[in-house]
């Protein structure tokens, strides 16, 4: 399998020298792959990077929604499609999550792509109504101390687990 560009921008195709009477990166419309619905953060950080793309480069940058299996729908469509630069991916924690969790994926995530830039940095929170505690669920944690310690001896807890199921993990 060929190796493919992966992520937002394409700049790592401008650095390509052109021949003499070559027009320059990019001749034709840009497809810009997303691997979750449209809507949430995916969505919005794809969308404004292809508006400032199309302004910069002159050419449409198309956003194209393929959701399902934690973006492995959309990786799949990358790593078969040509390898140059004409269709991207806006990547997500997913991209490097995959490979452990699903056990044979029609691509390598390591060696078929090559990351170009990060555009966006995510935080995720976990957070629960009030009513939760008063149907008499007891708080995991008061602090974030308090949590790293529970997230620690549950990790101690299911690595037994694990283990006794013969599960790999690295």
């Amino acid at each position: 399998m060929k190796p493919c560009i992966y992520s937002v921008f394409a700049l790592a195709a401008t650095a390509c020298v052109p021949a003499h009477a070559q027009p320059t990166y990019p001749v034709k419309p840009i497809r810009l792959l997303v691997g979750f619905a449209a809507g949430g953060p995916s969505d919005v950080g794809a969308r404004t990077i292809a508006q400032k793309l199309n302004e910069k480069w002159g050419q449409p940058v198309i956003v194209d929604f393929r959701p399902g299996a934690a973006g492995n729908i959309a990786t799949e469509m990358l790593a078969k499609s040509p390898a140059d630069g004409y269709t991207l991916i806006a990547a997500a924690f997913a991209h490097a999550v995959n490979p452990s969790l699903y056990g044979k994926l029609p691509f390598n995530a390591e060696k078929d792509f090559a990351p170009v830039l990060m555009f966006a940095s995510i935080a995720n929170l976990l957070v629960a109504r009030e009513r939760f505690y008063s149907i008499g669920a007891e708080p995991l944690a008061n602090t974030p101390e308090e949590f790293a310690t529970f997230i620690q001896n549950e990790m101690t807890k299911w690595a037994k687990v694990v283990k006794a199921a013969g599960i790999k993990v690295e």
